[in-house]
Order: structure tokens, then sequence, then C-alpha cells
């Protein structure tokens, strides 16, 4: 059972010590290295609903080179959460105001272990 709110879908709580850890250590990081105060992310899913959130956003990412294995800097931007503290599951479509700037979501990628980080766009 997950905690529901007036967004209608239920968020999966932590289901082990484990993601309970992974959970505490992203939240963490996100005060450490995140958009807090006034940079925070305005996030809005497919069905218009907006809220305020908090995230670590990255402009730039590192990739690898499949045929040199160099690394290679791209404009790849991207944002983490901790799945806990968002209303919904992330989804293909959603978007994101980062910094002032307008973000699609192209891809959600789950860990497996409490944190999604969002493959974005802009739009």
């Amino acid at each position: 059972p997950g905690t529901e709110g007036t967004w209608g879908v239920a968020m999966p709580d932590p289901q082990t010590a484990w993601e309970a850890a992974v959970t505490r250590a992203m939240r963490t990081c996100v005060d450490v290295y995140g958009e807090g105060g006034a940079g925070l992310i305005i996030y809005t899913y497919l069905k218009g609903q907006a809220y305020v959130t908090e995230g670590i956003f990255e402009a730039a990412t590192e990739a690898v080179d499949l045929d040199t294995g160099a690394p290679v800097l791209v404009n790849q931007p991207r944002v983490s959460f901790a799945l806990a503290d968002l209303k919904a599951l992330p989804v293909k479509g959603d978007m994101c105001v980062i910094r002032g700037k307008r973000y699609a979501v192209i891809e959600p990628m789950f860990d497996g272990q409490g944190t999604v980080v969002l493959r974005l766009h802009e739009a």
C-alpha cells in the first residue's frame, strides 16, 4: 500500500529496509545537490496536475562512446528524484520547469531501489 492523496494514484511506500535507506540517502543528496530554495522544480503530470518538488538536475551529462569507450559530454538533461517524494509515477510526456526552462520527460528510468532518473528534452 502507498500514500494516496488528491492525485487518486497510490505511490508505493518503500517495501524493504534497503528501499527505505535508499530513499533517505536520496533525500540527503537532494538537500545538498538539489534545486532547493528559489529553484524548486514545478512538475506537471500528463493529466495537467502540477506541484512543486525537489530533485537533482543535471543540464549536461557524460555518456560513453560505445565504439571507442571514450567519455563524451552531451546535452542530455536529466533530473533525479526519490520516488516517495513524487505524487504519482512519472511517465513519458510529463513536464518539468527547472531553472526557468520547460522540459518534457522522454524516458523515466526506474532503478528498482526507490529512485528514478528522468531523461528530459527542452520543450
